[in-house]
């Protein structure tokens, strides 16, 4: 194990990232001593987040029997060398195991994309897929591109319209009808897994039989690609929250962020947790 920030899935718990910063506590034994200065710490070739200078109080840990820094009892320990060869004994957040703050139990972003382009086409589980349409019955949301309107309301259509200065709608397009139309051969409101490069997970559903296409001469059908808006999000991240594409002629994807979405956990993003590994120096 190294100094410096270690990032790692700690308890197996998918939702969490865990960012530990190494702060380098001074040196420890049973009696004061001089602590490790800033400056030294860097000589050893330490990334250090803080430095502390008071000297160390020590206590018997009642399970291991380890004398240890005071109020550091009962938390996991991992012995270390730094490279000036100074003998370190660093001591773990509660309830993080020595494997996953070694990095052990790492997240692979790599590993996460290849999972989530084998789950896509597969269909969302129903029980998760019901709580994402309750979540989103009766929605409906819009967005402004030049001189059109898109609009979509979840489960009923999603349209292009044109409104003049009195807000009459002068020209509309059926992108695509939802299940609420009960067309035959029309949307069912199936949820299925997928993902692109460009904005990772997602899950999607179909609407069909829009308004005639005269270049395709077939009905325009659009592509409903749900992500997660986090409760926290951003300013940015809520104004990127709707983005409409015109995939092939009269063929569209609205790709929609909403809370809902983050009932799905594949969708949740990983909330970033940071704790202290606090390091002391042994003399």
């Amino acid at each position: 194990m190294s100094c410096g920030v270690v990032n790692a899935a700690a308890g197996g718990v998918t939702d969490v990232d865990h960012k530990y910063n190494v702060v380098m506590r001074g040196p420890f034994s049973q009696h004061a001593a001089p602590s490790l200065s800033s400056a030294s710490a860097r000589e050893s070739g330490v990334t250090v987040a803080a430095a502390v200078s008071d000297a160390t109080a020590s206590a018997v840990d009642a399970q291991s029997g380890r004398v240890v820094p005071k109020g550091y009892e009962g938390r996991p320990m991992v012995p270390f060398t730094l490279r000036n060869g100074t003998k370190c004994h660093c001591f773990l957040p509660k309830g993080v195991d020595d494997r996953a703050a070694a990095g052990k139990g790492k997240v692979d972003p790599l590993q996460q994309q290849r999972l989530a382009e084998r789950r896509a086409g597969t269909p969302v589980p129903a029980s998760i897929a019901s709580l994402v349409h309750n979540g989103l019955a009766g929605h409906c949301a819009a967005k402004v591109e030049g001189w059109w309107i898109y609009e979509l309301c979840w489960q009923k259509r999603v349209r292009q319209f044109h409104q003049n200065n009195q807000q009459d709608v002068e020209t509309e397009y059926i992108l695509g009808e939802g299940p609420l139309s009960q067309l035959k051969d029309g949307a069912t409101g199936d949820l299925v897994f997928g993902y692109d490069s460009l904005h990772g997970s997602y899950i999607g559903t179909n609407y069909y039989n829009g308004t005639l296409c005269d270049l395709t001469m077939r009905p325009r059908e659009i592509e409903l690609r749900l992500q997660c808006l986090p409760q926290d999000a951003t300013a940015s991240e809520k104004d990127d929250a709707i983005t409409i594409n015109e995939i092939a002629t009269c063929r569209y994807v609205f790709r929609l962020k909403h809370p809902s979405a983050c009932l799905v956990p594949e969708l949740r993003k990983a909330q970033q947790v940071t704790s202290d590994i606090d390091c002391f120096t042994l003399v």
